[in-house]
């Protein structure tokens, strides 16, 4: 799953640079440097080095980004209890996106839950 992950994570971060630029007076490159970094390191297979750059990102305003990129090294790493706890996380700090419901059923899917799965994707 490495190669469908990375480009899954890189996109999401991708995906957040537009907003990036438009609130630019108000986000510093500081403010972006930890998710860069932490999608640098998924893609080369540092999924440690992904995973302590992901939580410096978390008090920078990206929260759900960083808890989105914990779901992305938890499902990689094949740890279930992590993928949970970072897609409640992601949640709770506000992310509702379909990206975060789409993790969801990857999830279940790897728990041979396909109902489940298809719930999270008809939330999303």
């Amino acid at each position: 799953m490495r190669g469908s992950a990375a480009l899954a994570l890189a996109l999401a971060l991708l995906g957040t640079l537009p907003a990036a630029r438009a609130g630019a007076e108000a986000q510093t490159a500081a403010a972006w440097a930890p998710m860069l970094e932490a999608a640098a390191r998924f893609v080369n297979g540092d999924l440690d080095g992904a995973a302590v750059a992901l939580r410096r990102a978390r008090p920078t305003g990206r929260r759900v980004q960083a808890e989105t990129g914990m779901v992305l090294v938890a499902l990689e790493r094949g740890d279930p209890a992590a993928a949970d706890a970072a897609l409640a996380d992601a949640l709770a700090a506000g992310g509702d996106d379909p990206e975060l419901h789409y993790y969801a059923a990857v999830l279940e899917l790897k728990r041979d839950r396909p109902q489940a799965a298809l719930a999270a994707l008809e939330r999303a």
